[in-house]
């Protein structure tokens, strides 16, 4: 199962109501993480060596502060 379900669309929704105006999209929360907008994708969709939908542990605190969220939001579904 995976660690944070449907995450892109989660990130997709969180661009969308602009909880930090800044971040419009994966590149822009990259640099604001300082990371390549290549983990970013990673974290989304995933590679041929990781499932995606999950974000390192030591990354959740940081992209949950960027948004304004509590981290454990990232870990429910919608339904949840």
């Amino acid at each position: 199962m995976a660690r944070h379900p449907q995450l892109a669309e989660k990130l997709d929704l969180l661009y969308l109501l602009q909880l930090n105006p800044k971040i419009a999209n994966d590149s822009a929360l990259a640099r604001e993480l300082s990371v390549a907008r290549q983990t970013v994708s990673r974290w989304r969709v995933g590679t041929s060596t990781s499932r995606g939908n999950s974000i390192p542990i030591r990354q959740i605190r940081r992209v949950a502060d960027v948004f304004t969220i509590e981290p454990e939001w990232l870990s429910l579904t919608f339904d949840e």
